[in-house]
């Protein structure tokens, strides 16, 4: 079967009367089907509405909130709470799924209130069953500020505000579809067994609730009596009222004494001491239950030496995988040098319901040893602020922290033990993981070295677990509102000061599957708005985000981006996605880029193609790192010309400018751009299926520094190779690639008068390998991918070994890191309908790329996903997958949760849902970095994701 010149998209609606090879159109009609999740048709952003009117979701912010992911048995549920009383407010606690646009309360004015059940006792001890006592009661959240929310399984477990301090009891609601109930704890005792002041905190974990209570008497956090109650739903054993009745003290009252067959007890939530001795169980009444685990400044847990000076629950956090608790504190270590402090906490919670608060590592890891979680010095002050978690995509266990250390931000991802009695501990960064077999089936990679002294987990020695890394940072880590860590990727939001919004980094892999570097942090989503926190459905990819200081809540969809104000302008005509399909209407975008920085200054410029036709427009604009997405209107600042000229009509105020006519009508379908510098002026090229044309001024000359929409120049036609695949430019090289010839070029205004190349070198050609399909080239270095696999230039071609089956490479891509870099690699053969995606990295200051140690087997490296099928094309943003595949040209919309689970084939669980747009092809996906937005294009135009 004939390799398809895969980059080459064509518009086949438009090219049927072209002059093209059979095969040719053949390949394309089955190419580039883009299977992509698509949830909302009319608009990219979608304001989930509540109680506060036109303007806003909510008449009272929020803060607070809970969630579930979506599953095959259940959508994607977010509770939010109100941060502040407002009478008759029924919104006070309220959730969205993610298949409506609007809140729903949590109750009414009035609600089922469950105050008892009753115990039916049928012949043996152990056949009994329950029966509800339910009575219809005021609502008691109408109104109400919340403090704390979490989850108890499915149901939400809520926190009421009293005079602007957490009460000390909780309310459940049972999310029954049938009859939805609301339940309330008793009041928790502190770790003496006297009632608390407050909850200071509050943990989901593992079907239960950990709160951290206060001591009776004080409203603050640390001093005796201090420490964390365990609580959960129960029903009392007939065994329980047995020992009750049976006691010394019972009450001859007692149903149970007077042996009726209906037992009838208050249901109680139970709060138990991790020092209770489970054989003695039977013998302690039920409200003796009800005593906080000891946690204060005095304990072994947190101190080290002598007391702590304050401690203060600050950040919680459940990791499913491990089944363990994370608990961080602001806290204040003794006045010693010798003194010291472990700023977060393990909680486990045994069968026996007994609760354990373990250190995160032994003292000794921070003897004279600084880091996020602890270190060791008089009155240091460590606040671990937000911590989260991740299992990479390398199957390692990772604690995200951010702390501030003594006023200075920290920001890292420590690896974490996975197996044995101290899984959940710090891991030793000494040690490379272990892996583990069945049968030899590769079943998974842990962290199984604990560290054990300062030298086990010296940060300072390990710059790449910086989150980040070496990147510019949106703004100080102190502003951060949020941190968040999904698939790869760890995002923080910002709401306040200069960069506000979702920002990203993604984490990249040695060959021992470690984090070795991290991508730049980027936008994540669309728009500049101050966010406060966001929620990520891992399941379809949407990102829920609570914005305006808790008064909006925005859900990301797929759509034509009307009338959000990011992309999509103010109304279904003007943004700039409806001015570029509008644009490119009979044709659709064949190829899009964005160019940040280099002779563009202060601006983003992303250029569309199509057929005969190239646009551009001004997408960010500003000057650092983080320019500000341009909002709003586009085609009143539109500029257009028909004869390949750039429109004279082009101000410095233009957004958009549209060319079409001249030159550019013997290029056929434009497939890309590149911006080519000689490092001393710049010019835009784009290439077609019929060869190059670059903009350029009467002289041949281009721009020194492009900083608006302003240029007076037309598009020149140079002698170039035909059924061009795909252009780049790097250093002072412009490289051109067709599926026969691969080839660097230079250029300046002469070469570009006399249409031909200043300097010419032929890379490869049919005599080194029959066919070439896509390359990626920066800083010099190359990397081709043919039909005989892969290979990198290093004083000439040397073939890479691909793990898996050897077959032609259909794309690569690149993520550029700190430290190093990672290279994907898709290869693929239709006629086998099968594909692989391997992934490489390359040290910075060397060529050869090295395989990961993705395994399906014990004894040989493995692709990381095995698709089943034929996949042209694969994206990543560290926390979406994205594939394109063929599907016997139908088309389909996937997103692909891809994980290799270590079988043989991993990554074919995809979402399948319909693609909206109707289209022949589509052709690939980028996500603009001015924007924040994902942008696939296609026959229809784009389609956007914000």
């Amino acid at each position: 079967m004939a390799i398809c010149y895969k980059k080459a998209k064509l518009d086949l609606n438009n090219i049927l009367s072209k002059d093209l090879p059979e095969d040719f159109m053949r390949c394309f009609k089955l190419f580039y089907i883009f299977l992509i999740l698509i949830t909302d048709l009319n608009f990219a952003a979608i304001k989930i509405d509540a109680n506060g009117g036109p303007d806003q979701s909510f008449a009272v912010p929020v803060g607070p909130s809970a969630s579930f992911d979506s599953n095959s048995q259940r959508k994607y549920r977010l509770y939010v709470g109100a941060t502040e009383e407002k009478e008759d407010n029924i919104f006070s606690v309220a959730y969205a799924q993610s298949d409506n646009k609007k809140f729903i309360p949590l109750f009414g004015e009035e609600v089922l209130f469950q105050n008892s059940k009753t115990l039916v006792l049928e012949g043996r001890v152990k056949n009994q069953k329950a029966v509800n006592n339910l009575e219809k009661i005021k609502n008691p959240l109408v109104g109400k500020a919340i403090a704390y929310l979490d989850l108890i399984g499915l149901d939400p477990a809520i926190v009421t505000l009293k005079n602007n301090i957490p009460e000390n009891f909780m309310y459940l609601f049972l999310n029954d579809a049938n009859s939805p109930k609301l339940k309330v704890s008793p009041i928790l005792n502190d770790s003496n067994g006297q009632e608390s002041s407050t909850i200071k905190q509050m943990l989901s974990l593992s079907g239960s609730i950990v709160a951290a209570v206060s001591p009776n008497g004080s409203f603050e956090y640390g001093q005796a009596g201090s420490g964390l109650a365990l609580v959960k739903q129960m029903v009392e054993t007939v065994e329980r009222q047995l020992a009750t009745c049976n006691n010394n003290k019972c009450k001859k009252s007692c149903d149970f004494c007077k042996k009726s067959c209906e037992l009838k007890v208050f249901e109680l939530f139970e709060a138990s001491d991790a020092n209770i001795d489970n054989k003695l169980e039977k013998n302690i009444k039920l409200n003796n239950l009800n005593k906080a685990a000891p946690l204060d400044i005095s304990s072994t847990a947190v101190k080290i030496n002598e007391n702590l000076f304050s401690l203060t629950p600050v950040s919680t956090l459940f990791y499913d995988v491990l089944s363990t608790g994370y608990m961080g504190f602001d806290a204040i270590s003794g006045s010693n040098s010798n003194d010291g402090l472990k700023s977060l906490v393990k909680i486990k919670l045994a069968k026996d319901d007994k609760l354990s608060i373990l250190p995160i590592a032994p003292d000794a890891v921070f003897f004279d040893n600084l880091t996020c979680v602890g270190g060791s010095g008089a009155n240091l002050n460590i606040n671990v602020k937000f911590v989260n978690h991740f299992v990479t995509s390398t199957k390692l266990t990772y604690l995200v922290v951010l702390s501030v250390v003594n006023n200075q931000s920290f920001f890292y991802a420590l690896p974490i033990l996975a197996v044995g009695l101290e899984k959940g501990s710090l891991a030793s960064l000494n040690a490379l993981p272990v892996q583990s077999y069945k049968n030899d089936l590769f079943s998974g990679k842990v962290f199984a070295v604990p560290a054990k002294t300062a030298a086990d987990f010296n940060l300072v020695d390990h710059p790449e677990l910086v989150v980040g890394s070496l990147s510019h940072l949106p703004v100080s880590l102190q502003e951060a509102s949020s941190v968040l860590a999904s698939g790869d990727a760890v995002l923080i939001t910002v709401n306040t000061g200069e960069n506000k919004g979702v920002f990203s980094t993604q984490a990249l892999f040695d060959d021992n599957g470690l984090i070795a570097g991290w991508t730049d942090w980027s936008r994540a989503t669309g728009g500049d708005t101050g966010v406060d926190f966001i929620k990520i459905d891992e399941e379809n990819g949407e990102v829920w985000s609570v914005e305006k200081n808790g008064l909006d809540v925005f859900r990301t969809t797929w759509g034509y981006g009307q009338e959000d104000n990011i992309l999509g302008g103010t109304d279904k005509t003007n943004g700039f996605i409806q001015t570029t399909n509008n644009f490119f209407k009979e044709s659709g975008v064949q190829g899009i880029n964005e160019f940040i920085g280099g002779t563009i200054s202060d601006m983003a410029l992303t250029v569309t193609t199509g057929l005969n036709k190239i646009a551009l427009a001004k997408t960010g604009t500003g000057s650092g790192t983080f320019l500000k997405p341009v909002l709003g209107d586009y085609l009143s600042w539109a500029s257009f010309s028909e004869d390949g000229t750039w429109p004279s009509t082009a101000t410095e105020n233009s957004l958009f400018v549209g060319i079409s006519g001249g030159k550019l009508n013997d290029l056929g379908p434009i497939v890309t751009s590149a911006i080519y510098t000689n490092l001393i002026e710049s010019w835009l090229v784009v290439s077609g299926y019929n060869g190059l044309a670059i903009m350029t001024n009467n002289n041949g000359h281009g721009w020194l520094k492009l900083e608006s929409l302003v240029f007076d120049g037309e598009f020149k036609k140079i002698k170039s190779p035909e059924k061009i695949i795909k252009i780049m430019a790097d250093q002072d090289w412009l490289y051109i690639l067709t599926n026969k010839l691969f080839q660097r070029v230079k250029l300046d205004s002469d070469s570009i008068l006399n249409q031909e190349f200043k300097e010419l070198e032929v890379l490869a050609d049919v005599k080194d390998f029959k066919d070439m399909t896509d390359f990626i080239v920066f800083n010099n270095k190359i990397y081709l991918g043919t039909t005989q696999g892969l290979f990198y230039y290093d004083s000439g071609w040397q073939k890479a070994v691909v793990p898996g089956v050897e077959l032609p490479i259909v794309s690569l891509n690149v993520l550029f890191g700190s430290y190093i870099d990672q290279l994907y690699v898709l290869s693929g053969y239709q006629g086998y309908n099968e594909s692989y995606l391997n992934r490489f990295f390359i040290k910075k200051e060397e060529i050869k790329p090295i395989a990961l140690s993705d395994k399906f087997f014990k004894n040989s490296l493995a692709p990381f996903l095995n698709f089943g099928s034929f996949v042209d094309y694969f994206y990543t943003d560290g926390f979406r997958w994205l594939r394109m595949q063929a599907e016997n040209e139908r088309i389909n919309a996937v997103l692909a949760q891809l994980k290799n689970k270590g079988s043989l084939f991993s990554g074919i669980k995809g979402l399948t849902l319909p693609f909206e747009p109707k289209s022949s092809l589509v052709v690939g996906a980028t996500s603009l970095k001015s924007v924040g937005s994902l942008i696939i294009n296609g026959s229809f135009g784009l389609w956007v994701n914000e």
